[in-house]
């Protein structure tokens, strides 16, 4: 699998809250914009496995 421009403007659109609440050492926003990103990272993955199961994907995925 390899990120799309999609996923990677995701990825930092994630991402930069959470340094940007490290930076301000704002503990709360930190953990708040860490946990929005694991919640966007489990539909992902979840999106990614339901995907390969419905064509019926069998062995290790191909990078």
């Amino acid at each position: 699998m390899v990120d799309g421009p999609e996923e990677v403007r995701t990825a930092k659109q994630l991402h930069l809250p959470i340094l940007r609440a490290i930076l301000a050492r704002d503990a709360g926003t930190a953990q708040q914009a860490s946990l929005q990103l694991n919640d966007y990272l489990v539909s992902f993955a979840l999106g990614v496995a339901t995907r390969n199961a419905r064509v019926g994907r069998m062995g290790a995925p191909q990078y």
